[in-house]
């Protein structure tokens, strides 16, 4: 019995093996369907945002879900979120944003509800060149301007995106990703809303080159863009020779293109300026960007051999612009004096270890023996060292406190004639103890996490969006530690001035500045080039002139007329030489500088407020904030008031 048994035993897996296997239910498909576009048809800019547009289906019961992407890398750049209510039946299309720090060529796009894992989507994406200069082009032709591709701008590469109307971002973060843009048959009045057109207005002032087209589309083309335009589109004449655009392609010989549609007729405004003898092109200066007219249909050039180097050539005029690039980065590195951030000094505590040891050690002997009660070193010992121990805890607490403390540093930069800025927020949250926070903004905004390399922990901090408001989930704070981020957003600029500049020579002007707000303008200083002039304090409807006088380019260029410090927790004179300066700056370097991140072909008006201009909740609840906010705007004006129609 005993050997058939061991047989049996011995057949079994052939015998299992042998049986046919019984058929698996497949799964169930999932009751949530996504379609996903990252970037701009796949593709992107690497340190610029990009959009994220996904289609949700949901077919099962109903989900309060989030969408999640991240890129799956040992980077850790943290993951970005989208919050989005799923009932049953429904069929949505959201966007939200993303950023790469480095080249990247896939995402991953998670559907996530009560944590679990619901759906996931991989995304392919495209990233383009750094060293590139990009082109959006909104046309209903998506080839038009292909001839731009592989040519070179400034040195650097043209790629060419194509756009959809609704693809122009009302962020400035994410437009910054194009160098120029081409506006082609687009309704402006119709196809864009008023929010894209008042951040296109602004895009341009920060640096960007856009380039309208006119012809047979010129009214719908320019109907929503006219406070922007170097001209008055007049009536449409003959189509016929485009010679005069042969001028600007001095080097090169082709032959004349000839318009196959009517030219507009165009008055010049006070602001504009005529690039070609016939007008076919015009341009005005907007801020530090500039917006081109083409009295012709842009597609009229297509099929002509000298399109692209007039394209090449046109933005070659513009390329060396000198926007203002403040190095934000830096700001609590250089500039925070947070008395929690800093230990006491070695001779402090070596100090109080010295006393340490003459109380436990000689002290408590000397008493004991004239007490005669040497016998009690045993309880006096631990007690004492007991004290101090609970001392010591008490001095922590004192130092690092027992509250967060968060701290905010904003660049609002702008310009004279216009009603919107664009801010720039350092934020620091300082935990007293390790704990996981979260920041609340009540508007869309890019935010991001700085300075993780220099971080100890590897948390996932995610950029979060729900409908109405952006939050840095999951932030974890160490002991006495202090976590950067920075959140960027279009604000309304709410110091308004007037400026009268008069040239005196080639490197001084005589300057009225009038405060046309209904608030006082604190502390306001003159800057052009190197000097910096303070004018005081400007209260509503108050003028002050002032004469200002500045090295060439080639001269010495270091800053003159810094204010003393007066902040607590922010260096002022650090700040700004962080902020203006490129120069080695903080406890490692000086408190000079030299202003080279402004243009030196404009006069700037700074000014400052005592108090941070962005309001934040921390973990669901409003919050005190310490900080203060700096403003720099571009003085003469650089556009007529922008009404949004």
């Amino acid at each position: 019995m005993h050997n058939v048994t061991v047989a049996i035993l011995m057949l079994l897996p052939y015998i299992t093996w042998a049986l046919p296997v019984a058929a698996q239910d497949p799964p169930p498909p999932s009751p949530v369907q996504l379609i996903v576009a990252a970037g701009y048809n796949g593709r992107y800019h690497p340190d610029h945002w990009f959009p994220i547009t996904v289609e949700v289906t949901n077919t099962g019961v109903d989900l309060d879900a989030t969408l999640e992407w991240d890129f799956d890398d040992w980077s850790n750049t943290g993951t970005f979120q989208r919050d989005i209510d799923l009932p049953r039946g429904a069929r949505k299309r959201v966007t939200f944003y993303a950023l790469a720090q480095n080249h990247r060529q896939q995402g991953t796009l998670r559907v996530l509800a009560n944590g679990e894992l619901i759906e996931t989507q991989d995304v392919p994406i495209n990233p383009i060149n750094n060293n590139s200069y990009v082109v959006g082009v909104v046309s209903s032709n998506q080839d038009l301007l292909n001839s731009l591709i592989g040519r070179m701008v400034g040195g650097w590469n043209i790629e060419k995106i194509a756009l959809e109307p609704h693809e122009l971002s009302v962020h400035i973060p994410v437009l910054s990703a194009m160098d120029a843009i081409f506006l082609h048959d687009v309704d402006t009045l119709q196809e864009l809303t008023a929010e894209q057109r008042q951040a296109l207005q602004l895009w341009v002032s920060l640096g960007g080159t856009l380039v309208v087209g006119g012809g047979i589309h010129a009214e719908q083309t320019t109907a929503g863009l006219d406070p922007l335009l170097p001209i008055r589109v007049g009536q449409l004449g003959q189509s016929g020779d485009l010679s005069g655009l042969l001028e600007l392609l001095e080097e090169e010989q082709f032959q004349p293109p000839v318009s196959q549609s009517p030219i507009n007729l165009v008055e010049l405004r006070p602001t504009g300026e005529a690039i070609d003898l016939d007008g076919l092109l015009t341009r005005r200066p907007l801020g530090a960007g500039h917006v081109i007219f083409t009295a012709f249909d842009l597609a009229d050039l297509r099929g002509w051999t000298g399109e692209a180097s007039l394209w090449t050539a046109l933005l070659d005029m513009n390329v060396n612009a000198q926007p203002f690039m403040g190095n934000i980065n830096a700001t609590f590195d250089n500039a925070l004096q947070l008395n929690q951030l800093f230990l006491p000094s070695f001779w402090v505590l070596l100090a109080y270890i010295v006393f340490y040891i003459l109380v436990i050690g000689l002290v408590n002997f000397l008493v004991l023996r004239r007490l005669r009660r040497l016998e009690l070193a045993w309880i006096t010992t631990p007690a004492l060292i007991l004290l101090f121990v609970v001392a010591t805890y008490g001095v922590g607490l004192l130092i690092r406190g027992v509250q967060p403390i968060v701290v905010q540093a904003t660049l609002v930069h702008g310009f004279e004639g216009q009603d919107q800025a664009m801010a720039q927020a350092m934020v620091g949250l300082y935990s007293p103890r390790r704990d996981t926070y979260q920041l609340t903004r009540a508007n869309e905004v890019m935010m991001q996490r700085l300075n993780i390399w220099n971080e100890n922990n590897q948390s996932a901090t995610a950029m979060a969006w729900t409908d109405t408001t952006s939050q840095m989930r999951d932030i974890l704070v160490d002991v006495s530690s202090l976590r950067e981020f920075q959140l960027q957003e279009t604000v309304a600029l709410d110091i308004m001035v007037s400026s009268e500049i008069t040239t005196i020579d080639q490197r001084t002007f005589r300057i009225t500045v009038t405060n046309r707000g209904n608030q006082p303008i604190q502390d306001a200083s003159v800057v052009y080039r190197n000097a910096i002039v303070p004018i005081g304090t400007l209260q509503p409807a108050e003028a002050r002139e002032t004469t200002i006088t500045a090295d060439l380019p080639d001269e010495n260029n270091t800053v003159t007329g810094l204010q003393e410090s007066t902040d607590d927790v922010l260096h002022r004179n650090r700040l700004l030489a962080t902020w203006l300066s490129s120069d080695s700056i903080g406890p490692w370097g000086g408190d000079t500088a030299t202003i080279n991140r402004i243009p030196d072909d404009q006069v700037y008006l700074m000014a400052w407020q005592d108090q941070p201009l962005l309001d934040l909740e921390l973990n669901g609840q409003p919050f005190a904030q310490q900080g203060l906010s700096f403003y720099l705007i571009q003085l003469g004006e650089t556009a007529s008031p922008y009404e949004a129609r």
